[in-house]
């Protein structure tokens, strides 16, 4: 009878001080450096590609331009206060962001996941000639969607196991591989009209017209 009321504390005890370490970074921890918060590399498979919101599919693509092929994301993830933010390293096959709001999801559940978007702009370098004198030619898509979604707990679609290590702090340590599922979508809806295609003159490019569905590169760990 004793051992078990022994062995109850301690293990009460035990999760009570990892409830306090993990939500308020108490005990000389700072929460602001808590996992996961950090710098990390997200390896993602390039899963779908489409190419419906334009006249010429060579106008939209996706990196690393082969459907299946694996796409690595720099991100790093700060905290201030409640709030998460995520910044992107320079990588010239995706955008650069910075300080965007990341809202957290479901919060201690094994679903639990940052989830943060934007707007922005996407030039493209056609992958054949699109100009009837085969001059180099870029296409930029404005409104165009990014989307990204970071499950913390979760791996796989399954539960991390070692999800208390992982509330350690990172410190010291850059662009780790991250260990949960990662998300991430770029999406052009066809109502924002035809690309803006241009020669190396600045000479718009007429006969690249707008299509009747959305283009996407949906990447995804899991």
């Amino acid at each position: 009878m004793a051992v078990g009321i022994v062995v109850g504390l301690a293990v009460g005890l035990t999760f009570g001080l990892r409830d306090k370490f993990s939500s308020d970074g108490s005990n000389g921890t700072d929460s602001s450096s808590l996992y996961p918060v950090g710098s990390y590399s997200f390896e993602s498979t390039l899963q779908n590609i489409s190419t419906a919101c334009t006249s010429r599919s060579s106008t939209w693509r996706c990196y690393p331009y082969s459907q299946g092929s694996n796409a690595t994301f720099f991100w790093s993830i700060s905290r201030s206060g409640s709030s998460y933010n995520v910044s992107s390293s320079e990588n010239p096959f995706a955008p650069s962001f910075t300080n965007k709001t990341a809202t957290l999801l479901d919060e201690g559940k094994p679903t639990e996941r940052l989830s943060f978007a934007f707007d922005t702009s996407r030039t493209i370098i056609p992958s054949e000639p699109i100009t009837p004198t085969n001059r180099a030619a870029k296409c930029t898509y404005s409104s165009t969607l990014f989307q990204a979604t970071i499950w913390t707990r979760r791996s796989g679609g399954r539960e991390l196991s070692d999800v208390d290590d992982l509330l350690k702090t990172k410190a010291g340590k850059k662009f780790v591989a991250w260990p949960g599922d990662v998300q991430v979508l770029q999406m052009r809806p066809y109502k924002a009209g035809a690309p803006n295609c241009e020669d190396t003159d600045g000479n718009k490019i007429t006969d690249v017209q707008g299509g009747y569905g959305d283009c996407s590169c949906e990447y995804s760990s899991f």
